[in-house]
């Protein structure tokens, strides 16, 4: 086995993007249970939206006092004294998870267009975790900041949605490119840790028969403790993948990103996936 083989993925720093969504609850819970499992770092980040000053100096935007009735126009510093308030809460709350999860920490305020801060953020990281969407994406399946962090990052992104957790079942894509290799090789990793049961489905490719997939992998598994469960799935069959990953009741999701399996159907398999959803660059 050559060295690039042996090679594990490792997860020194999680950065994870903090807001009061309950999508951004469970990203920083699975976060949290990541960083304990490969002996990381969490690093919260908390992007106050420079929306927020541009509307709140609106002279159409004003607040209602709940005791009086009185109303009033929205202050720029009644702004800035909730986003404190806000933060200080979001923080605290990143520090009582990290003390459950006996992890170390970090915190950042940051101000500007949310995914341009995560991004810039994650530069000094090795995998970021989103809720999927924010308070503001109530009707969509993937808010747009998400959906722009999924686009740009070079790093693994973890998305989560409400009520989601990480679990002890692993399901990895395999598909031969050099992002599942590394999917497959941090799924490895974080199931010897962590005692997980490990599936690889193996997706068709334009180059490779299946039996040279299965050679790759098993070059892969070579020195492992793990012997996982191996099945074989057509490429174009979003609903048969779908099934198979809920069946498996798999707690947590390793796909390279830009499998055509994700990047053709990615809006109805995060509605109907049952897991969080890792994405390999």
């Amino acid at each position: 086995m050559d060295d690039e083989t042996r090679k594990k993925v490792l997860v020194r720093k999680i950065l994870v993007a903090i807001d009061t969504s309950k999508h951004s609850q469970a990203a920083l819970k699975a976060a949290a249970s990541l960083a304990r499992i490969m002996e990381a770092n969490i690093h919260g980040v908390f992007v106050h939206d420079e929306v927020w000053n541009r509307v709140s100096r609106l002279p159409s935007v004003t607040s209602v006092n709940s005791l009086t009735g009185q109303v009033s126009a929205f202050q720029d510093e009644t702004m800035q004294d909730r986003v404190q308030i806000l933060e200080n809460r979001l923080r605290r709350k990143l520090k009582e998870i990290s003390k459950l999860h006996d992890i170390t920490h970090s915190w950042q305020l940051a101000r500007g267009k949310v995914e341009d801060e995560i991004l810039n953020a994650a530069r000094e990281t090795d995998l970021i975790t989103i809720g999927l969407k924010g308070t503001t994406a109530q009707r969509k399946i993937l808010g747009s900041s998400a959906r722009r962090i999924i686009d740009q990052a070079d790093k693994p992104v973890l998305l989560l949605k409400e009520g989601l957790n990480l679990g002890s079942t692993i399901t990895a894509v395999f598909d031969g490119s050099i992002e599942s290799k590394k999917g497959l090789k941090l799924a490895l990793n974080i199931a010897e840790r962590n005692e997980s049961t490990l599936t690889i489905l193996i997706i068709e490719n334009e180059v490779d028969s299946q039996e040279e997939q299965k050679n790759k992998i098993s070059n892969l598994l070579r020195g492992s403790t793990i012997f996982p469960e191996i099945k074989q799935l057509d490429r174009s069959d979003p609903s048969r993948f779908i099934n198979t990953v809920n069946l498996q009741k798999t707690g947590l999701l390793i796909i390279p990103k830009k499998q055509p399996l994700l990047t053709n159907s990615l809006q109805v398999i995060l509605n109907h996936i049952n897991c969080p959803l890792l994405m390999m660059n």
